[in-house]
């Protein structure tokens, strides 16, 4: 398989990772997610105890293989000498850490996007 091939299968599992654990921030009741989402726009945000719950969670969840995927799509410090940890507990810890600066990018993603949405445009 090309690495090009294995990049967009990463990014689109992360993409999923990412949208189960938004959908579970915006069901918890507390307004988690986008008291969050504004956060992160304020450049004040850290990883709420819920968002960093769900991170394990979905990362934990993942077989062997998705998990090996997501670390070969993460920014982990083994990857510059072109190393594979070799271990689940390293493919984690790559793959969470990745996970997390996805969740706060998706937040203030969100968060932009909740104001463009409320405020009109000129050609409206």
């Amino acid at each position: 398989m090309r690495r090009y091939d294995v990049d967009r299968m990463a990014e689109a599992k992360y993409r999923d990772c990412v949208q189960q654990i938004v959908d579970r921030l915006k069901s918890l009741p507390g307004d988690v997610w986008p008291r969050f989402a504004s956060q992160v726009q304020a450049g004040t945000a850290s990883l709420p105890e819920e968002a960093e719950q769900a991170c394990l969670e979905v990362i934990r969840s993942c077989s062997e293989p998705d998990l090996k995927l997501l670390w070969i799509g993460s920014d982990a410090p083994w990857k510059q000498n072109d190393e594979d940890p070799g271990s689940r507990s390293d493919w984690e810890e790559g793959a969470l850490q990745e996970l997390r600066e996805r969740l706060q990018y998706a937040a203030g993603e969100s968060a932009l996007d909740e104001d463009a949405q409320a405020e009109p445009r000129g050609d409206e």
